[in-house]
């Protein structure tokens, strides 16, 4: 049986998808990540006293984010969805909040780069270098990556490419609904549709791509 905070989630993507996706008119992508982190703000808001710190994570931007009493090694590297061409560290420090609260820890958001401007590897290059930068003063021991939808597909990609490289890998990692199948093509996302809650990318990612004969080719992530 789906529980209710799984029909409250179901609820808030389909509402944010609608928010994303205007029937009068098409949205630029600068419009379209304006909104997703205006709809972010208000629907998942921050406390005000959480407390926020910009950080250049090694040249990436990101912020920290821990609710007072969180102890300082405990580490969440979380890393946001919104099919790799919306949603930003802003947008989601109320998310944060919440998570450095029920894990007593402290959260690293970061702006890895989006697409369609920057195509894949950018947003998994960041997301090492982000780990590597965090790695220098937090012990992977205490380290856990985490990420939703997108995000939490390039938590999956993170994990591969630390081992693959030979990485001290964190202590944990949770998806949560990973997008982890870039070809929507799986079995899985129908026969597990009622139970998962997840956000559809490719609706995200027609109305972000650029309109054209040669869309398809131009603005892939």
């Amino acid at each position: 049986m789906v529980s209710t905070e799984n029909s409250r989630v179901r609820q808030l993507l389909e509402d944010f998808v609608a928010a994303l996706t205007p029937t009068d008119h098409q949205p630029t992508l600068e419009e379209l990540r304006e909104t997703c982190d205006q709809w972010m703000t208000m629907n998942v808001p921050a406390p005000p006293e959480l407390i926020v710190e910009q950080v250049n994570a090694g040249g990436v931007p990101g912020r920290w984010a821990r609710m007072p009493g969180t102890p300082a090694e405990r580490t969440i590297l979380y890393l946001h969805g919104g099919a790799y061409v919306v949603g930003s560290a802003a947008g989601y420090l109320g998310f944060a909040a919440a998570l450095s609260r029920a894990a007593d820890a402290r959260v690293l958001l970061v702006d890895y780069r989006l697409a369609p401007e920057n195509p894949h590897p950018a947003a998994l290059e960041d997301a090492i270098t982000a780990y590597r930068w965090l790695l220098t003063s937090t012990p992977a021991a205490l380290t856990v990556v985490a990420g939703e939808s997108s995000g939490g597909g390039l938590a999956v990609a993170l994990l591969a490419a630390l081992r693959d490289a030979g990485d001290e890998v964190p202590a944990a990692a949770v998806s949560i609904s990973p997008w982890v199948d870039m070809t929507l093509s799986g079995a899985s996302l129908d026969g597990r549709a009622s139970e998962a809650p997840r956000a559809d990318p490719s609706g995200i990612l027609l109305t972000a791509l650029p309109r054209g004969p040669h869309a398809s080719d131009e603005g892939a992530p």
